[in-house]
């Protein structure tokens, strides 16, 4: 059976708002800053665009392997996870302001910003004791995503023209560990009891079935990688693509060029004629 959680004072729900407020704040922000870094440096708008992309990538891999974990080991471990990773990929960006670090931070943010997610909304959804009251609960909740997407972007928009993106980016890095601060001292929903876990088949270890999807950690880490590999690969095949495109287009204005100098020389030796 599942077990509930204890009931949710005030307090201890705007504690848990503040904690989401804080690291969804982190991926807002990173999402304004990273692109337009990545356009001051010159990359175009599909680099951008792929850039932006990776801020969900992540959490559509790692959505139903979240909820099964924090079935598993209740509330505060999860979320953990989920400071570090956005901790770490906002510090990365402050260490190596570049294009492909970039990239990684904006996996890092935006899957920890969906398993915290998830575990929020589960912790709050047993901690209410009737449906009157996990509604309540659902509508202080969204107000954390709301107020976030104003504070992050603003908050590093302001760093940027103050000291620079380093700056937003340290700024950013902190916000998880504030994360942290708010929701240590929650009485997270005990783990699910009797849990069966599933048959591994063949190869890594992946589930044939959605409602299968890992959970071990080596499982999550290893669907990470090959997303990450895949979007990687997919992003130079479109690179070289568009390198090829614009090698074309530029020999096919070359030869346009020189074939319309020869036909005005010849309607000139006409005229003259």
């Amino acid at each position: 059976m599942n077990a509930a959680a204890a009931p949710l004072g005030s307090i201890a729900l705007a504690r848990l708002i503040a904690g989401h407020i804080s690291l969804h704040a982190c991926m807002a922000g990173m999402r304004m800053a990273a692109p337009l870094m990545a356009l001051r440096a010159g990359h175009s708008a599909l680099a951008v665009g792929l850039l932006l992309s990776l801020f969900a990538l992540t959490q559509v891999f790692l959505a139903l392997p979240a909820g099964r974990y924090a079935d598993r080991h209740g509330f505060k471990r999860p979320v953990g996870f989920a400071v570090v990773f956005a901790s770490v990929g906002a510090a990365l960006a402050v260490a190596f302001p570049i294009f492909p670090i970039l990239c990684v931070s904006a996996l890092m943010t935006g899957g920890a910003v969906g398993v915290s997610a998830i575990s929020l909304q589960r912790h709050v959804g047993r901690s209410a004791q009737n449906d009157t009251e996990l509604k309540r609960m659902f509508s202080w909740l969204s107000i954390g995503p709301a107020l976030s997407n104003f504070v992050g972007p603003l908050s590093a928009g302001l760093l940027i023209d103050l000291g620079g993106f380093r700056l937003a980016f340290f700024a950013l890095a902190c916000l998880p560990l504030m994360t942290w601060l708010w929701v240590r001292h929650s009485c997270g929903a005990a783990a699910v009891a009797g849990g069966t876990r599933r048959k591994k088949g063949p190869g890594l270890g992946f589930a044939a079935r959605a409602d299968d999807a890992p959970t071990d950690a080596g499982e999550l880490a290893a669907v990470v990688v090959l997303g990450c590999a895949y979007l990687c690969g997919a992003g130079a095949g479109a690179r070289a693509r568009l390198e090829r495109i614009k090698h074309r287009r530029h020999f096919g204005r070359l030869r346009f060029g020189r074939h319309g100098c020869q036909g005005c020389l010849a309607v000139a030796g006409g005229a003259f004629a």
